[in-house]
């Protein structure tokens, strides 16, 4: 299996906007009245012929194809979006009251360790996650128990004390997915990527069962760090797994005292944690 025999299975999808700057080419290639829809290309109608055909006005309706266009948010929405938030603002800040003196029972995380380190926490972020986002959880992060197509199942939860906590009925409900990080199919149980897949598995094995300073290192890796470099145009590169602990505990292996380290104050709290270390 090599890198270009497995995107060549790959279909690529094509935006909404290619799709319509194709379909416009097309009639102006196969017809001589050329005539684009309000639909494409918003209030003006061109009516000219492919020969004469004035490159700047069709410049122009190039560009409104290209700019989305939003539906209007009326006052009156703005308004009660804003009241609501400030009404769990004012409440928030007064559970954070009855919290610190000990009224109500802290249920979040705490970093107890400020002084001399980057905080792993943001305070706001951390304030919006206790009193607004834990309202309205049970929105969020809803347990998947089938493939992420199109259509998946999900697992039905409920909770007793106001979505800090959940437990499972063990009933499914079925739903549309309007949103994956299943981009190009590697959680489908068919087509190209599960085929890839079923051959790493009989050439490579389920998993390399250590690290790759030990015995991890597979001729799949060296190819990938090979490709990887290549693509780049450097020497050499270095492939991970993707996570937590990569950011966590890499930097501390590669850093030394006399290094220094210039990180955001808004980067994931691995890189931070990987930096205290």
């Amino acid at each position: 299996m090599t890198y270009d025999s497995f995107l060549s299975d790959i279909q690529p999808i094509n935006d909404r906007k290619n799709y319509k700057l194709n379909k416009i080419n097309k009639e102006i290639n196969s017809t001589d009245e050329v005539q684009i829809s309000n639909k494409l290309c918003g209030k003006h109608t061109i009516n000219s012929s492919t020969s004469s055909l004035d490159k700047t006005k069709f410049k122009i309706q190039k560009k409104k194809i290209q700019q989305e266009k939003y539906e209007q948010t009326s006052t009156l929405q703005i308004f009660f979006t804003h009241l609501c938030y400030t009404i769990l603002e004012v409440f928030g800040h007064l559970r954070e009251f009855l919290r610190s003196y000990g009224f109500e029972k802290r249920k979040g995380a705490l970093d107890n360790n400020t002084e001399d380190f980057a905080p792993l926490f943001n305070s706001y972020e951390s304030f919006h996650t206790r009193n607004v986002y834990v309202r309205n959880r049970d929105c969020f992060n809803r347990p998947i128990c089938s493939v992420p197509g199109p259509e998946i199942e999900l697992l039905e939860r409920k909770s007793d004390d106001y979505n800090w906590t959940f437990y499972q009925t063990g009933r499914k409900i079925k739903a549309l997915n309007l949103g994956s990080y299943n981009y190009l199919g590697f959680a489908e149980n068919n087509g190209p990527s599960s085929k890839y897949a079923i051959q790493g598995i009989k050439d490579s094995g389920v998993a390399t069962c250590s690290s790759r300073i030990e015995l991890g290192t597979l001729k799949c890796h060296l190819y990938l760090e090979e490709l990887i470099a290549k693509f780049l145009r450097v020497e050499a590169s270095l492939v991970t797994g993707m996570g937590f602990a990569t950011n966590s505990l890499t930097i501390p292996a590669i850093i030394g005292n006399d290094c220094l380290i210039l990180s955001d104050e808004l980067n994931h709290v691995s890189l931070i944690l990987g930096a205290r270390l």
